[in-house]
């Protein structure tokens, strides 16, 4: 009896239907902001078909990408800045990848562009509004058992010129990263016991605007990589110490990046790959245990629109680009997004990338939305 209870216990068990993967962007779109979910297969990365969902916010076309980290989630939430609506917006991911709207909540401040998770802290980068001297601030949040956000601790302000455009945790989840692209500052934060950012912060001046970042798995601790646009654009390597002193560690000039955009670093962490709006490439830096940088190689340039946001896949085979934005060479907008994916190499040719895929999402109009964001669960 038990053996026969047992076999139907498996059995019932295989029978349940496997969840589906997918991978997520933001329209961003001042009429209002959806998320593109698109079906994604994790062995061969190969993607599918694609379901829009609207967020119940607007996004910001005149953000002009600069929240890369619009999304950030979990295997069962998703959470998606507003920037048009000083929102932002909480989804339940079902196990076929489809999203249920949970609930939108203020961000705390005026056009929020980036969104950090870790464990049950969330934080969101508002960036403000120069032109009407409306500064911006980083706002910390709670999240409950269900995935639902609550504001926790006090907001973290900024000048009006100073403009934080991105925030992300350190690998261990102990250290907050703030970049702003106007003031040219890269900021380190410790977390308070309320959900709130330390009322002190160390901070690096930069050589140029910071255009993202990202942590680095070979420095857990207190490490990261953030991409500069400057007159060399570059990418640094940067450490948070016991003491939360910040310092460069290491730097690599990517002399074929004219306009960069995005950062992102392997599941090993040997290796980061930079997204280059113009020349619409990518960019291979060898990362060594230190943190020190090197530069390697690019992918080709081609026609279409301009080269976003980037991200490597849980599996760490693939590599997927977000295109948006520019012409397609002709001198016209080009009409629809694009997503591409890539096959990462062993080797550095051609940025140890190999195009496998390229997806157009044709329900959306790059006319009336700046496309945004990456995220994989």
């Amino acid at each position: 009896m038990r053996l026969r209870n047992l076999v139907l216990l498996v059995a019932s068990i295989l029978s349940i239907p496997a969840g589906k993967a997918s991978i997520y962007f933001s329209s961003n779109s001042d009429a209002g902001n959806q998320i593109v979910a698109v079906e994604r297969n994790p062995v061969t990365g190969l993607l599918g078909n694609y379901t829009l969902f609207a967020t119940g916010g607007n996004g910001a076309t005149a953000v002009n990408g600069a929240q890369a980290h619009a999304i950030a989630g979990t295997k069962r939430h998703l959470y998606v800045v507003n920037p048009g609506s000083d929102t932002f917006t909480t989804f339940a991911i079902r196990r076929n990848g489809l999203l249920d709207l949970l609930t939108t909540t203020p961000s705390g401040g005026r056009r929020p562009v980036s969104i950090a998770l870790s464990g049950r802290r969330l934080f969101v980068a508002n960036q403000g509004v120069t032109s009407e001297s409306l500064a911006g601030s980083v706002q910390g949040f709670g999240v409950t058992t269900i995935g639902v956000p609550y504001i926790a601790g006090n907001a973290t302000t900024y000048t009006a010129g100073e403009s934080p455009s991105d925030v992300f945790f350190s690998r261990n989840g102990q250290r907050v990263f703030v970049l702003c692209t106007e003031g040219n500052t890269l900021d380190s934060y410790k977390l308070r016991r309320d959900g709130g950012l330390s009322e002190t912060r160390d901070r690096l001046v930069l050589d140029g605007s910071p255009v993202g970042g990202s942590p680095m798995p070979l420095l857990p601790s207190g490490g990261a990589v953030a991409l500069i646009k400057g007159v060399s654009s570059s990418v640094i390597s940067f450490q948070s110490n016991a003491a939360n002193r910040l310092f460069e560690i290491s730097s690599a000039i990517i002399s074929t990046a004219v306009d960069p955009c995005w950062v992102t670093t392997s599941r090993s962490g040997r290796t980061l790959w930079t997204s280059n709006f113009e020349p619409t490439t990518l960019s291979q830096v060898q990362v060594f245990r230190g943190g020190a940088l090197t530069y390697k190689n690019d992918t080709p340039a081609t026609a279409g629109p301009g080269s976003l946001d980037i991200e490597v896949s849980p599996c760490g085979r693939f590599l997927y680009r977000l295109r948006a934005f520019n012409s397609d060479g002709s001198g016209a907008p080009h009409p629809y997004p694009v997503l591409e994916v890539f096959r990462i190499q062993s080797n550095s040719l051609y940025g140890g990338l190999y195009l496998i895929q390229s997806k157009e999402i044709g329900e959306i109009a790059l006319q009336s939305a700046a496309c945004t964001g990456l995220f994989i669960p």
